[in-house]
């Protein structure tokens, strides 16, 4: 038996490629994401609320590193999805105030 180095679709693959970067993690309420090379200019962010699963906060990022304010979210975990035409990341975040 084989492992295979790589799993693909049609409109994702699954391997090594370079992953955008978010941090610090966890944050104090301002968090910097640095944008993966795959991302188109216009990247459309997300931060939601693990425990209700509600979109918490909507904004959008276009250059290679962004500062985001989080300041006014409470303590908790949360997923900060990123998105831009066909490419999606999905980053855990914790904010510890």
């Amino acid at each position: 038996f084989e492992a295979q180095s790589q799993l693909a679709t049609s409109s994702f693959v699954f391997d090594n490629a370079k992953k955008s970067v978010v941090y610090p993690n966890p944050s104090n309420g301002q968090i910097n994401i640095e944008l993966a090379a795959g991302f188109n200019t216009n990247v459309k962010g997300s931060l939601i609320e693990i425990a209700s699963g509600k979109v918490v906060h909507a904004f959008e990022v276009s250059g290679a590193i962004n500062t985001v304010n989080l300041n006014n979210f409470s303590t908790g975990m949360y997923l900060l999805k990123l998105q831009s035409g066909n490419t999606v990341e999905n980053h855990k975040l914790v904010i510890s105030q």
